[in-house]
């Protein structure tokens, strides 16, 4: 498809890996047999209705590289999914903790004449979020 010939296109020689979902990431950067990067992956099992949060639990493998780029979603990191070898620093966790997630609205109006004058941009808010009234 589109998106596969474009990461083969981008990738040159490296191992993209689709379609796994991440259980564990070992650094060991005295390791210099296997890169100083082990990855703990499972293949995305979808026999279960495309449900792609069910895990195979046949093919399990273990990733050697020298380098890991982690693009690791918020929610996966609050729930602790990934088994991180040496653990992340406790700054880093509570940081991880002090960040809200939840569900963002936005309202687009379009006024018939531009009266914020030379402004790109502008907007409200508040230093007290109690003060900002959602419906």
């Amino acid at each position: 498809d589109a998106l596969q010939s474009r990461i083969n296109e981008k990738s040159l020689s490296t191992d993209i890996q689709l379609n796994k979902r991440v259980l564990g990431i070992e650094y060991n950067p005295q390791s210099d047999s296997d890169g100083g990067v082990r990855v703990t992956v499972t293949d995305m099992d979808g026999s279960n209705g495309g449900d792609i949060t069910a895990l195979s639990t046949t093919s399990t493998e273990i990733l050697h590289c020298d380098y890991c780029v982690c693009t690791i979603p918020l929610g996966v990191l609050k729930q602790r999914q990934i088994n991180f070898i040496p653990p992340l620093p406790q700054h880093r966790i509570q940081a991880i903790d002090a960040i809200g997630m939840g569900l963002l609205n936005k309202i687009i109006l379009k006024f018939d004449t531009c009266f914020w004058g030379d402004l790109k941009q502008f907007g409200m808010g508040h230093d007290d979020p109690a003060c900002i009234k959602t419906f």
